[in-house]
């Protein structure tokens, strides 16, 4: 036992608690300590015990998996966090890294991964999750989009590759007039002031996310 990396695992799900404790039982070097079901057992267990490595659930009963990281830091127990959720927030994942947690893995990609994630986490780095990328990496959007008509969003797509309102008139077969009341209410829509200039500013910077 001694040269084995003592876990706790918590989870409120009994099915997944099993599933993942039965899987870890079977990596080579892992002995699974515990198996709990909520935040305060979990946080008793690491104060009792000596565990290498906690598994945590973020939603659980008493305590959550993120309040039984930050007691457990408060104590100064070393053992090393790794956070196990169906959450695809980037602000819990921030705050899951900003507390100093070595792991945060998907519920989805657990079994996939728990095994790298043990190892890696025992030797002192990080792992959090290249799948994490797809799920994480937030696109920043633009909240008035949705309000614009089909043709306003053709127009200002047309704007951002900084084409004049004579050419958007051509390609999208409408007068020039027409293009620039479809210029001035996306103007309105976007509180932008200062007319032409503004916009093309404005959706040349936000081209990506127009396109």
């Amino acid at each position: 036992m001694e040269d084995k990396i003592k876990l706790l695992l918590a989870d409120d799900h009994p099915i997944l608690l099993n599933g993942l404790a039965d899987y870890v039982q079977n990596i080579d070097n892992c002995a699974v300590m515990a198996q709990v079901s909520n935040g305060m057992q979990a946080l008793n267990t690491i104060i009792e015990q000596e565990i290498d490595i906690a598994i945590l659930d973020i939603d659980m009963p008493y305590f959550s998996g993120l309040e039984v990281v930050k007691k457990v830091k408060s104590i100064g127990k070393e053992t090393k966090m790794v956070i196990l959720t169906l959450h695809k927030e980037k602000d819990l994942f921030e705050e899951a890294k900003n507390l100093g947690c070595h792991g945060y893995l998907l519920k989805e990609f657990a079994l996939d991964e728990i095994k790298e994630c043990i190892q890696t986490v025992q030797e002192g780095d990080f792992y959090f999750s290249n799948k994490l990328n797809d799920v994480l990496e937030t696109k920043e959007t633009i909240p008035e989009y949705d309000s614009f008509t089909p043709t306003e969003k053709k127009v200002l797509q047309l704007v951002s590759q900084a084409k004049t309102s004579s050419e958007i008139s051509e390609l999208l077969f409408i007068s020039k007039k027409t293009v620039e009341n479809h210029r001035s209410n996306i103007c309105k829509k976007l509180k932008l002031e200062g007319g032409h200039n503004s916009l093309l500013k404005w959706a040349i910077e936000k081209k990506d996310l127009l396109n």
